[in-house]
């Protein structure tokens, strides 16, 4: 990968981490719990996330002049599961943002998403 593919690949990642980041402290707002040990906690599971990235980052750089042999990038990989990771995250925090969200179609291949439009129909009867 080049350094300029290298780069977006890792901001691409930053983003998704950030964007969770900020939509989990809105959800907490919106439900009234904000909690300096959850946003502790979540920053600590965000760094852990970073540190993997550099550790696939030094894979790569190994896997070059050592000549290890595998055959994928392995940076790319992580980073793409990594931001599905978050990014399934960001759409659960924007459905307990906006109950309105969970209830469109598309949302429903989201399993937290179809627990919470469960509860609302119940709620509703």
């Amino acid at each position: 990968m080049t350094n300029n593919t290298t780069l977006w690949t890792l901001g691409a990642v930053l983003f998704f981490i950030a964007m969770d980041y900020l939509t989990g402290v809105l959800k907490a707002g919106v439900q009234h719990n904000i909690s300096s040990a959850k946003m502790r906690e979540g920053l600590m599971h965000k760094l852990a996330y970073i540190l993997i990235l550099i550790l696939s980052q030094a894979i790569d750089i190994f896997n070059i002049h050592t000549q290890l042999g595998l055959p994928l990038n392995v940076l790319a990989v992580t980073s793409a599961g990594i931001s599905l990771i978050e990014l399934t995250s960001i759409v659960e925090n924007l459905c307990e943002i906006n109950p309105e969200i969970a209830n469109k179609g598309f949302m429903k291949i989201f399993d937290t998403v179809k627990d919470n439009t469960n509860k609302t129909e119940e709620e509703n009867k």
